[in-house]
């Protein structure tokens, strides 16, 4: 249900499946989102039916409890120590006896592999009401596996497998466990060493590429100011990955540019010889010219340096603002024709270099003593401002959708940046959290 609407954001309050299944197809320009990690939390919403088959009366087996111990941060910003299998990390979930659903909190799935499904289940709606020339960012975490989880450590893995065994298939455990000689917790149904990284980003873009997205970018996201972590065999995670997809070939992408290292700068003059123009923010001359930096800055790299973001309400898990406004500045346009649907695309206007190919001008500038001032000027380069279809009809803004916006980091960008908005929380107290701070926003004036 639509939870509160403005002109520039609407909010659903639900599940992201379900809400994404009424959403029109190819009706949104970009997806920005960073969904629930796996076995990190529990964020406290009902139990929701995955896998489900309709028409199932679901007869739910035992409730598998999960627990973990550790320090939890509280609405006020302490810290308090929570045992194991306490309320704050407890979460109900089962699978049906029947249909084999299963029932319970994105995130909380007892296998990596039944995280990474309902994971691609949601990214193939996704796919579906993204448009052809739109773009999909995905902020995405790891985790380590056997660090104080567990689900019915009292199980041995042969009556782990014997009570679920549609989802020892699912997890491609149905093999003989006795011939496992792992060292981690196995009968939960996955296969890793205790205190291994679980390779969760790599499982998930290996999944959206099977589904047919193209993987444009893995970016890292770098915080020089990560969470403080009590190891001591192993170093401290300071990055997490973000990854750029596409459902077609060809999309709209502004290309976003930073500024030259000094060392390039002073690199360009000492002049090279190349043949093209090169994207990544060089400008080329001819074999007897000098080379100089684009001056609109070098093609922006995908390691972003971006610190966390304190965030003063009860959300444990937003990411910065700063980390949303590249992926909606160059992956969801500011204008697009009311009438043909098409968004304009920023023009620049590249001069010519002075050609310098005389014998003498090669002497006077490779030769002994050469002269370097007698060197080509650097290529100019305009901005013309945005192209125009011709339809007259005017234009209006392009649309993200985060389907799992939590307090609305990404919405609030998105509106400030002239964009409109959708987001889909499950839960109503996160919701909440949204509304307070995208009606804060104000909407900047249009671009012309």
């Amino acid at each position: 249900m639509i939870y509160y609407q403005e002109p520039f954001v609407t909010l659903y309050q639900g599940h992201a499946l379900d809400v994404l299944r009424e959403l029109p197809p190819e009706s949104v320009d970009c997806v920005l989102c960073s969904p629930p990690y796996w076995g990190l939390r529990s964020y406290k919403t009902e139990p929701i039916v995955w896998d489900n088959h309709s028409g199932c009366e679901h007869e739910w087996g035992d409730t598998i409890k999960r627990g973990r111990a550790g320090w939890e941060a509280t609405p006020e910003g302490q810290k308090q120590y929570k045992p194991a299998e306490s309320d704050a990390y407890q979460s109900q979930s089962n699978f049906c006896l029947k249909c084999h659903g299963w029932k319970g909190e994105l995130g909380l799935e007892p296998t990596i592999e039944l995280y990474i499904s309902h994971l691609l289940q949601v990214f193939d709606e996704v796919k579906r009401i993204l448009k052809k020339t739109g773009t999909c960012w995905v902020n995405i975490g790891d985790s380590y596996y056997g660090g104080g989880f567990g689900y019915e450590k009292d199980l041995s893995a042969e009556e782990f497998a014997k009570k679920y065994p549609k989802q020892g298939s699912n997890a491609g455990t149905c093999m003989d466990w006795k011939e496992r000689k792992m060292v981690g917790d196995t009968k939960r149904g996955n296969l890793l060493p205790a205190k291994s990284l679980c390779l969760i980003p790599e499982r998930f873009a290996l999944g959206m590429v099977e589904r047919g997205w193209i993987l444009r970018n893995r970016i890292v996201w770098y915080k020089s100011n990560p969470m403080p972590e009590s190891v001591k065999d192993r170093f401290t995670g300071t990055y997490e990955d973000v990854f750029f997809f596409t459902k077609s070939r060809k999309y709209w992408f502004e290309q976003q540019f930073e500024p030259h290292l000094e060392e390039s700068l002073e690199r360009y003059q000492h002049g090279f010889h190349r043949d093209k123009i090169a994207g990544d923010g060089y400008v080329m001359a001819d074999a007897y010219t000098k080379v100089y930096g684009n001056p609109l800055g070098r093609n922006k790299r995908d390691v972003w340096e971006i610190n966390t973001q304190p965030y003063p309400e009860a959300h444990f898990a937003t990411f910065p603002e700063d980390l949303c406004k590249t992926p909606i500045l160059s992956g969801c346009p500011a204008m697009i024709c009311k009438k043909c649907g098409k968004a304009r695309e920023r023009i620049y206007e590249r001069g010519d270099y002075q050609r310098h190919e005389t014998e003498a001008f090669h002497l006077a500038t490779h030769g002994q003593g050469a002269n370097r001032s007698k060197h080509s000027p650097p290529l100019e380069v305009t901005d013309k401002g945005y192209s125009d279809c011709g339809c007259g009809a005017g234009w209006e803004p392009g649309v993200l959708l985060d389907p799992f916006c939590g307090s609305g980091t990404a919405l609030a960008v998105a509106k400030s940046l002239g964009r409109k908005a959708i987001g889909i929380d499950v839960n109503r107290k996160y919701c909440d959290l949204c509304v307070k701070r995208i009606s804060k926003v104000s909407i900047p004036m249009p671009l012309l």
